[in-house]
């Protein structure tokens, strides 16, 4: 079998200019990687018959991830989720000391990049992008802070595919696959077939992630944790997770070599800043097109915040109890300000919101999107606290606390160095 792979280094020295140089022989092909081929093919560009994504673009921390998360059970778990049954069948079987080393192989494939397949509006994808580059980037390529892979580069069937999954349930069905739940409640602002087509053809016409893109990304995020201590925390946890650094006297790896050797050239005179970009066409609705957030700052992940009763002598679960949309979400807000206080943040530092609306009974089932903006507007925009976070509203079927309550909002903020 003929495996189409490039040099993997040893002692990778990246320049500013982005060139890699001094490569040695190509890493022997672990047997574990072969079995990958059955299916994601020899280039590992993907086999739609199987329902096998393009492999060879994807990050190493995403890789690793996914393939634990099948090993777990918490990916293809839905029983419906057939192809995903087969992939947590596979990954259960790889030896646990292979892991690595397989990661290592299909990181280091090339493979040619994808033609489009579906004929979707690009235009209308774009727009409907919008909401999703505050994870994935603007151009697609990852972001490894927040756990969101590089999509650019994917099989355009692919991408549409697992959005259909994510609609279904199919995908961050276990509650366990955290940032799998989060993608399936983002991907309700696809509204039908339509839209998701849409979007994968418009991520089918973003360039791929070259090899210095994806070192890159993992430069970025060595430089920011072992430099600037860059810590993503989660407020109902306590606890802090950091990209793990390698202790032991044995030889790094090339992407730990050339990681290091851009963060070197990235670091000098770095400094932490959080930036917003407007929506265009002067556009004065309140949201910010993006959010930009530099290497040194820290990230909170804070929990959704549901509202508190509004009448508690009021039956539980009825209009009365918990109020209007715009009652439950000035609600919600009052919890945050009060939370946000006692970590030292504030509105301010939010950069991305997460808004989930129930539909109103009284309605006709729609979501009151005006309730929500008029409690949203005096704590967004305004002349004390101007400034504005990306945000992705969704309606759903309900909420945990049952029913009446009508909104749930997550936040992630940018921590401001002391």
């Amino acid at each position: 079998m003929r495996l189409w792979t490039k040099p993997l280094m040893a002692a990778a020295l990246l320049s500013a200019h982005g060139t890699v140089t001094q490569a040695q022989q190509p890493t022997p092909v672990p047997e574990s990687y072969q079995h990958c081929t059955v299916c994601h093919g020899t280039q590992l560009m993907g086999n739609e018959t199987n329902s096998a994504p393009r492999l060879s673009h994807l990050q190493d921390w995403y890789l690793t991830n996914q393939l634990n998360s099948f090993r777990r059970g918490w990916r293809g778990s839905h029983p419906e989720d057939h192809k995903g049954n087969e992939m947590q069948a596979a990954a259960k079987n790889l030896p646990e000391d292979t892991l690595q080393q397989t990661v290592d192989f299909i990181t280091s494939t090339v493979s040619p990049v994808p033609h489009p397949t579906l004929n979707g509006d690009v235009e209308k994808g774009k727009a409907l992008f919008a909401s999703c580059q505050a994870c994935h980037g603007a151009d697609g390529k990852g972001n490894e802070v927040l756990k969101a892979p590089a999509i650019a580069g994917q099989n355009d069937w692919y991408v549409a595919k697992q959005l259909t999954n994510f609609l279904a349930n199919k995908r961050g069905y276990s509650s366990e696959d955290s940032n799998g739940v989060m993608m399936k409640a983002a991907s309700h602002v696809l509204q039908n077939e339509s839209d998701v087509i849409n979007v994968a053809s418009y991520v089918a016409s973003l360039a791929a992630p070259t090899e210095v893109d994806r070192i890159a990304s993992s430069a970025v995020v060595a430089e920011s944790t072992q430099q600037a201590g860059h810590n993503i925390s989660a407020t109902n946890t306590n606890q802090t997770t950091t990209s793990p650094s390698k202790e032991s006297g044995e030889p790094m790896n090339k992407k730990a070599l050339a990681a290091a050797a851009l963060a070197t050239t990235l670091s000098a005179g770095a400094v932490a800043e959080t930036k917003r970009y407007p929506l265009p066409n002067n556009s004065t609705f309140p949201i910010a097109r993006a959010v930009e957030v530099s290497a040194g700052t820290d990230l909170v992940y804070h929990s959704g915040q549901v509202p508190a009763a509004a009448d508690e002598s009021a039956e539980k679960g009825s209009r009365k109890y918990y109020g209007d949309t715009y009652t439950q979400a000035m609600s919600v807000f009052k919890k945050f300000e009060s939370s946000l206080a006692d970590i030292g943040l504030g509105f301010g530092d939010a950069v991305k919101l997460t808004v989930f609306l129930v539909g109103d009974p009284e309605m006709d089932g729609k979501m009151d999107f005006g309730g929500f903006m008029k409690a949203y507007t005096q704590h967004f925009g305004t002349e004390e606290q101007p400034n504005l976070p990306a945000r992705s509203a969704i309606q759903i079927a309900g909420l945990a606390g049952g029913p009446g309550m009508l909104i749930e909002i997550e936040m992630v903020l940018a921590k401001p160095e002391k």
